[in-house]
């Protein structure tokens, strides 16, 4: 049997494929074939090389409405997270264009569902039915494309907000154990809007987010029984937090709730030691507070609760805090306009204890007005304490006296503790060690101390003194009030 020459468009034979050898490519029957007494065919369809198209099966099971496609922690903070479209930045469903400035008033209960009969938004259940609802349709805008919305799955939302990993238990232990520390939020009012989460818009939801976040970090056992460390918890909160805010424009219409979303989240990124990230949220909140005028009490809209009211008065004061403790603790510029004491009112459904806590906390912090920070972080006035090395140690320089008078006022500060809740007293007694120390470094910082000065709170060894008077107040202390106050504290 005579044998062709092999054609330079044929393939290889099938057997030649398979065996992976190299094929002569000769018919009717190649040389490999013939050798090995194999039949020699091509009847297997060859692919073109290179990339393929998808078919589309991921996609299509990304956009599965059905939470059985979901895990149950879903994607982290690279993935979807409350089933929304990280591309999908400006808007979410049922809110309009960010030009009519309403996206922010849309409830979230008409995304969630029409209602959530038995609370299922803090007991976390929900039904099949209800993970599987259809699509609501959205009418898109012919005015500009970026007034399109995308359209929600009721079911699906519903579904992601009940699987919040406890949720309720999350609030209650913020309310038991850190209320003291952030007297913001009236308890009866928040939980009445949780009892009604069709009311509640996109803000409100971060807010849920991040008062959760922060719990999850601060008290031991908060994530129990679930065996996922508090960190890893807190940190889904706050990646859920940063994804809904992506949804829309909450710097455009912010109100006192964007304001304590942002400090909530700034304390959390404490807990992270992400230094960058803290800063940040705490100066976006005061500015956003600037912005919207609630330092001048007369421009606070008339129609706003006795409690609305003294919630903004009470956030504005623990954000002079919050930045003057970090002024201290990183050098870092301050921006607070007004160091207000806190209103002397309470809320009605509060324990009569977080007054006199805040008051006393207050006359602590008082110490650490504009003219000490000015100095702390380097700026030279010409009445204040940051004079020259060689004038400061002057018996009668400015910034001597100013250091001396104020580890008196320290030293003799005494506080009523029964008249504290656990929590605040932690807080406030080793706050006022901690003061010492401050100024003692103050001093250091202006040249004043020496082994022989007369004052003890100039001399080297001060701060052993200031170890001895700690160890004391500790033993004092409940250790559970001591760790939940976390890096402030502990760190």
């Amino acid at each position: 049997m005579s044998m062709q020459r092999p054609s330079p468009q044929l393939p290889p034979c099938d057997q030649c494929l398979q065996r992976k050898v190299r094929c002569d490519k000769t018919l009717p029957r190649c040389y490999r074939c013939s050798d090995a007494s194999l039949p020699c065919t091509r009847e297997v369809i060859r692919r073109r090389p290179g990339r393929k198209k998808g078919s589309g099966n991921v996609i299509s099971k990304l956009r599965s409405p059905s939470i059985s496609e979901r895990p149950q922690w879903l994607e982290g903070p690279t993935g979807s997270v409350l089933g929304i479209d990280p591309t999908d930045s400006l808007h979410t469903a049922g809110t309009s264009s960010l030009d009519d400035g309403n996206s922010i008033n849309t409830p979230v209960g008409s995304q969630i569902a029409p209602s959530f009969e038995n609370n299922d938004f803090l007991s976390g259940q929900v039904t099949d039915q209800q993970s599987q609802d259809s699509y609501i349709a959205q009418s898109p805008s012919t005015t500009s494309i970026r007034q399109r919305t995308r359209s929600r799955s009721i079911g699906e939302f519903q579904a992601i907000l009940a699987n919040m990993p406890n949720l309720s238990r999350h609030i209650d232990l913020f309310y038991a154990k850190l209320y003291p520390i952030w007297p913001i939020i009236p308890e009866t009012e928040f939980r009445h809007s949780l009892s009604h989460p069709e009311t509640l818009d996109l803000s409100y939801v971060c807010l849920i987010l991040s008062i959760c976040a922060l719990s999850a970090l601060h008290i031991p056992g908060s994530t129990a029984p679930a065996p996922e460390p508090r960190k890893a918890v807190a940190q889904q909160f706050i990646n859920q937090c940063r994804q809904l805010r992506s949804t829309y424009d909450y710097i455009e219409n912010a109100s006192i709730i964007t304001v304590q979303t942002s400090l909530f989240l700034s304390c959390a990124e404490v807990e992270f030691q992400r230094a960058r990230s803290s800063w940040f949220l705490l100066r976006e909140s005061i500015m956003l507070a600037q912005d919207l005028g609630f330092y001048e009490v007369a421009n606070l809209s008339p129609s706003l609760s006795p409690n609305d009211v003294l919630s903004i008065q009470r956030t504005l004061y623990l954000l002079s805090l919050v930045e003057r403790g970090l002024t201290v603790l990183r050098n870092k510029p301050f921006a607070i306009v007004k160091f207000d004491s806190p209103p002397p009112s309470r809320f009605s459904d509060e324990d009569p204890r977080i007054l006199n806590g805040l008051q006393s906390l207050s006359r602590l912090f008082n110490l650490l007005d504009k003219l000490f920070l000015d100095t702390w972080v380097g700026a030279n006035y010409v009445n204040g304490m940051s004079s020259s090395p060689s004038q400061s140690t002057s018996p009668s320089s400015p910034a001597r006296l100013d250091i001396l008078a104020a580890q008196q006022t320290l030293a003799s500060m005494a506080f009523e503790t029964q008249d504290f809740t656990d929590v605040q007293k932690a807080d406030i007694l080793i706050t006022q060690q901690w003061l010492r120390l401050v100024f003692w470094q103050a001093a250091m910082r202006q040249g004043l101390l020496s082994s022989k000065e007369v004052e003890e709170v100039l001399r080297y060894d001060f701060p052993c003194k200031i170890a001895r008077s700690l160890c004391k107040v500790l033993a004092e202390i409940d250790r559970e009030a001591i760790f939940i106050h976390g890096m402030a504290i502990v760190g």
